[in-house]
């Protein structure tokens, strides 16, 4: 991913500039640009990986600190914990 920011980062503004030079306006790089996108997208769409299932383990842990966390702040904001 780095290498493709670095590669467009060096290609891209010489390519708009010949571009420029060539026919006198930056409309010409557009298409470029957007052909690079849908490769780019095609790409990183082939080499998705479907994601992992969470273990129990963390998935119990998750409702317990939602569990948690809703105690201390049904305790906080009722006046228990600060009284006026």
């Amino acid at each position: 991913m780095f290498l493709a920011y670095g590669t467009s980062g060096i290609v891209g503004p010489q390519l708009a500039g010949f571009m420029k030079t060539s026919s006198g306006s930056y409309m010409g790089v557009f298409p470029f640009v957007l052909a690079f996108a849908v490769i780019g997208l095609v790409i990183a769409y082939s080499l998705m990986k479907p994601p992992k299932p969470i273990p129990e383990f963390f998935n119990s842990l998750m409702h317990f600190v939602f569990f948690f966390t809703s105690i201390t702040r049904s305790i906080m904001f009722s006046g228990i914990m600060y009284p006026d």
